[in-house]
């Protein structure tokens, strides 16, 4: 990302209109077969094109497509966008609207190069992250317990997760994967009374500054209390519970939102 972009306003319509988007999205990489990559990618792109042009500027299905069409070139798949329109419009070849779609995707992706600066690259190092965890105590994972085993596929599980649905919001519209994920990485651990485990880990993280990383924690704070979900750690878990009932989100309940499908 070459600019600094004004992060859209997360509020509960645009956590409708992105969880929609989140699960079409998620439903073409499946079923196009795409690299796990694909899809954190053409999340950002969303994002970026809502924070520069407004979530009302194109449709949200049109442009979730071509976030996928192009996400999935920039990752190397073997992508067409007649795969596209079949699997995220369900629209067949021989429809008499399905030229129509297809250069209203092939115009829209055109317009997303052009809104993200032709700079495409996006890089989640999701992998690199769990295995900084996967070793508690500096430990091998041949050398650890049942439950030390246990406790570290539930840490595992938590950051994915948390990772997961942090897409749903703007939050990597002006800041790298890494830094978000290294927030989570050290949300995950310090609310989970595991400091002592990973001290190794912890003091190898390149965090943001404190107030990033508060920022990052208010923004997926918020995120799960839009989508009325938890996040399986509990001292996260409570500061939802608390955030849902305060008066910062105003009357905001869980089930408000439209949540995603949650496959975990």
């Amino acid at each position: 990302m070459t600019d600094t972009r004004s992060e859209p306003v997360f509020n509960k319509y645009y956590c409708n209109v992105v969880s929609k988007v989140f699960n079409l999205s998620e439903f073409m990489c499946q079923n196009l077969k795409l690299t796990s990559a694909v899809q954190p990618t053409a999340m950002c792109y969303w994002h970026e094109f809502v924070a520069i042009n407004g979530v009302r500027a194109v449709n949200s299905v049109v442009l979730i497509c071509a976030c996928v069409f192009l996400a999935g070139k920039v990752e190397h798949s073997k992508l067409k966008v007649d795969q596209i329109v079949e699997t995220g419009l369900d629209v067949v070849r021989g429809d008499e609207k399905f030229e129509v779609w297809r250069n209203l995707i092939l115009d829209t992706e055109l317009v997303l190069c052009n809104s993200l600066n032709f700079d495409f690259q996006r890089v989640h190092p999701l992998n690199d992250y769990l295995y900084m965890i996967a070793k508690p105590s500096e430990q091998p994972s041949h050398h650890l317990s049942a439950g030390e085993k246990t406790m570290v596929e539930k840490l595992q599980n938590s950051v994915k997760r948390i990772y997961v649905f942090s897409l749903l919001s703007p939050l990597y519209v002006n800041r790298p994967a890494a830094r978000v994920l290294a927030t989570i990485v050290h949300m995950v651990i310090t609310l989970s009374d595991l400091d002592d485990q990973y001290e190794h880990v912890l003091n190898k993280l390149d965090l943001p500054s404190q107030e990033e990383r508060e920022d990052i924690a208010d923004t997926i704070v918020n995120t799960f209390v839009f989508i009325g979900k938890s996040t399986n750690v509990v001292g996260l878990d409570d500061l939802i519970r608390i955030r849902k009932h305060s008066s910062s989100l105003g009357n905001l309940k869980s089930g408000e939102c439209t949540p995603p499908v949650d496959n975990s």
